[in-house]
């Protein structure tokens, strides 16, 4: 089960918990997730959701997955005219 969204210490946690209990392998994507302060953000990050979850992020994911990533988008120029 890939995991996003908000809020890291309650829903995230919880719902993260709550699969892991039903033997589903969690995967939580740290960089899609909000907390309500960087330091909860960092602490369950870096200090929870280690010990039942794999944590990565969204790109990892989709690296994993086998999908290409876009190039990065660059606005083209506007003329004067």
């Amino acid at each position: 089960m890939v995991i996003a969204g908000t809020v890291t210490s309650i829903c995230i946690d919880s719902g993260g918990r709550a699969a892991h209990e039903r033997n589903y392998r969690v995967t939580i994507l740290s960089d899609c997730i909000s907390g309500r302060s960087n330091f909860e953000q960092d602490f369950y990050c870096e200090q929870i959701f280690p010990l039942y979850a794999n944590v990565i992020g969204y790109q990892t994911l989709l690296q994993d997955m086998g999908v290409p990533l876009a190039e990065p988008h660059t606005p083209a120029a506007v003329s004067a005219g």
